[in-house]
Parts: structure tokens; sequence; C-alpha cells
């Protein structure tokens, strides 16, 4: 299974994110074709602290493309291809431990 991160954001009042990939930040990510793209969860990040909603998909029928590099940061970027067994490992072993990276692997390996 391929598992990719990439950030998005939708303003107030924007179409749903499943029906609008651009709003799940597709647009850009190495992996553009995809057979099927369901919502995994829909949490809030900091309750009490912000409003700010996070949205996890899952992607699955990925077709590797050509990537269009865009900023400084993802000309220096690299895809490392890791399977899902091991990633779920590494959050075990304390190598991953960013929340929403955490959340989305446990789900997507259920």
């Amino acid at each position: 299974a391929e598992v990719g991160e990439r950030a998005g954001n939708r303003n107030v009042g924007q179409r749903d994110a499943v029906a609008d990939k651009e709003s799940a930040g597709i647009g850009s990510h190495p992996f553009q074709i995809i057979e099927d793209l369901r919502q995994l969860i829909s949490y809030h990040a900091a309750v009490g602290f912000t409003d700010e909603r996070i949205t996890i998909f899952l992607g699955t029928g990925l077709q590797h493309v050509e990537t269009d590099l865009q900023g400084p940061e993802e000309n220096h970027m690299s895809v490392h291809r890791i399977a899902l067994h091991d990633a779920v490992q590494m959050i075990h072993d304390g190598c991953i431990t960013d929340g929403k990276t955490v959340i989305a692997l446990l789900l997507a390996s259920t």
C-alpha cells in the first residue's frame, strides 16, 4: 500500500474535499492518478485552542506520475516507499510521532 501525506487547506463554505480533490491537496502529489479516494476520519486538531479540522483520506489504485515541484521546499524533498506494516512499526519504535501521520497510518492498517 502507498500512503502519502499532503497538506491542503479548505476555506469555510468551500466544497467538501472528497468531491474536490484539489482541496485535498492532490494537485501536485507524486501519486495524482487515484482509483478510489475515501475519507478515513475528520477530527479537530486541538479542541479549545483552534477550530482547525483535519480530514484524512485513503487513496488506492495509485499510479506514479511525474511530480510538479513547486517552491524551494519541494525541490529538496524525496519520496521514500515504506511498507505499511513497517511504517506502523516505526510508530511503535517512536520514529513516527506526528499526530496526523500516526492516525492516518493506524487507520489505513486496520
